[in-house]
């Protein structure tokens, strides 16, 4: 799933760049459809930057639970939590909108 969404934002990206070409500016149809294509996308792709970031975060958080002072283990363990609860509300949003 994850390799399709790479698929998916790289196309977004691709499509992004290609409305600010001024050859694509000047012919109206084109960058309409164009314009259509990149907004069908980018739902998907913001969720899946959203949920990419969350596992960035979650993922900083376990480095700290590694952390000598039992304080800073004890807050990333629990924001590591949180965020795995957060992930998991995302990864069913991407189900939705795929």
């Amino acid at each position: 799933m994850f390799e399709d969404l790479k698929e998916l934002e790289e196309r977004f990206d691709r499509l992004e760049a290609e409305m600010s070409r001024p050859e694509v500016i000047k012919d109206r149809r084109r960058y309409e459809r164009t314009a259509r294509q990149h907004a069908e996308l980018s739902k998907v792709v913001a969720a899946y930057r959203r949920l990419r970031k969350l596992e960035e975060d979650r993922d900083g958080a376990v480095e700290l639970m590694k952390d000598p002072d039992e304080e800073i283990r004890a807050l990333a363990k629990a924001e590591a939590e949180e965020l795995e609860e957060k992930i998991e509300a995302g990864r069913r949003e991407l189900k939705l909108l795929l």
